[in-house]
């Protein structure tokens, strides 16, 4: 390199900008090392990085060498005072506080062991004769800049990694319920037909003269039957709402009718508790009206549910009247 300040801050900033330009990690290395030897005239370069295993011994890996084989025969195992493949923690601060270290290789060569700090070590070789100490003095605060670089990398690494297992998370958390909106629809499906015909059974028994003792035994079945039907409707229909698969059916109903047959299924209960259970439909309520009258129907069935099932005195009362007068 030609020793002109100006030519030689050009050199130096154009390797700077050379650095820390992705943050890919084989990438931004190989983009920085391309920059070192071409703005350098060096013959060959491999950078290093310090590994450390879970016993905290250290080894040299290299990360990208060029050409290839320049890393066939790392100068700094002759020439670096520990040259060990394994150090330990004492060892591995001692060797990388002694760089960096200039000298000739066997063949000639002048090499140059810089420390990236935090990371591994540059090695470089070029021919002729080593670059004088100002240059690099130079090259330790772009190798600040790299190592620096080279640790960005490494974190963006680790958050992707925890992104691809989180994703893998969330695809396998999606899967799982799927899984299990798919078996709560088919079970409630299958219970539901069975629990149908003991419903149905249950009501031609009741009609077959039975004695008091015994109707008041079939009354029993029926009511828990239907307390069973009904959950497992709920089921089946919370299994279609998970999996946003509710289909929304609109028909023509009347409104008293729906109400007095919601009534219908919980007067026992309300009776058994003391409870008077009373419905009201208003007479500016439309005779009939259009929508899901199933859907009505069973939001209707489970607030009226919790409602005789959380009062212990008094009334329940169901009124159906227009928006516009709902605070009368």
């Amino acid at each position: 390199m030609e020793n002109n300040t100006p030519i030689r801050l050009q050199v130096f900033y154009e390797i700077a900008m050379a650095v820390g330009t992705s943050l890919d990690l084989s990438q931004m290395l190989k983009s920085s090392l391309k920059s070192y030897l071409k703005k350098l005239t060096g013959s060959r370069g491999v950078i290093y990085r310090a590994v450390r295993a879970e016993d905290g011994s250290c080894q040299l890996v290299s990360q990208i060498a060029i050409p290839r084989t320049a890393a066939e025969a790392p100068v700094y195992k002759e020439k670096a005072p520990i040259v060990p493949d394994l150090m330990d923690q004492n060892d591995y601060d001692t060797w990388i506080s002694s760089l960096p270290l200039t000298g000739k290789t066997d063949d000639g060569y002048a090499y140059h062991l810089l420390k990236l700090e935090g990371f591994g070590i540059i090695e470089l070789l070029k021919s002729g004769e080593p670059y004088d100490p100002h240059i690099l003095h130079e090259l330790g605060t772009i190798n600040k800049k790299l190592a620096a670089s080279a640790q960005a990398c490494l974190q963006s690494e680790k958050v992707e990694a925890v992104n691809r297992k989180l994703s893998r998370a969330v695809a396998f958390q999606k899967t799982a319920e799927k899984s299990k909106n798919q078996f709560l629809a088919n079970m409630s499906h299958e219970l539901l037909t069975p629990m149908n015909g003991i419903i149905g059974l249950n009501r031609i028994l009741g009609e077959s003269g039975l004695t008091p003792e015994q109707m008041e035994l079939s009354e029993s079945v029926g009511t828990a039957a239907e307390i069973l039907s009904r959950i497992i409707r709920n089921l089946f229909e919370f299994s279609k709402i998970e999996a946003r698969k509710v289909d929304i059916t609109n028909t023509v109903f009347k409104p008293e009718s729906l109400v007095e047959r919601v009534a219908g299924t919980q007067q026992d209960t309300a009776r058994e508790k003391g409870i008077r259970l009373h419905t009201s439909v208003s007479s500016e309520t439309p005779e009939q009206l259009y929508g899901d009258s199933e859907k009505i129907n069973r939001i209707l069935e489970l607030m009226l549910d919790n409602a005789v099932k959380f009062t212990e005195t008094g009334e329940v009362r169901i009124r159906v009247c227009p928006r516009t007068s709902a605070g009368d």
